[in-house]
């Protein structure tokens, strides 16, 4: 995948992506915490998370149009 590499080449300097728990770690790619300890850490997952469902929601949609569209 090109932004895969991109990313681990750093051709967008300090850019960051938003991914979900299933992602492994990586120093571009900020998940939410698996064990929050504290508040926050708790905020910190709460901002994550709203951050990243608006961008799959589009992307669900997007996707869910062009599969509807190849299988109809």
């Amino acid at each position: 995948m090109k932004i895969y590499a991109d990313c681990e080449r750093r051709v967008y300097g300090d850019g960051l992506l938003v991914g979900d728990s299933g992602y492994a770690i990586k120093p571009y790619l900020i998940t939410p915490l698996s064990n929050p300890n504290n508040p926050a850490e708790h905020l910190f997952n709460e901002a994550q998370i709203r951050t990243r469902n608006p961008i799959e929601r589009c992307f669900g949609t997007k996707f869910g149009k062009i599969k509807s569209t190849l299988y109809d």
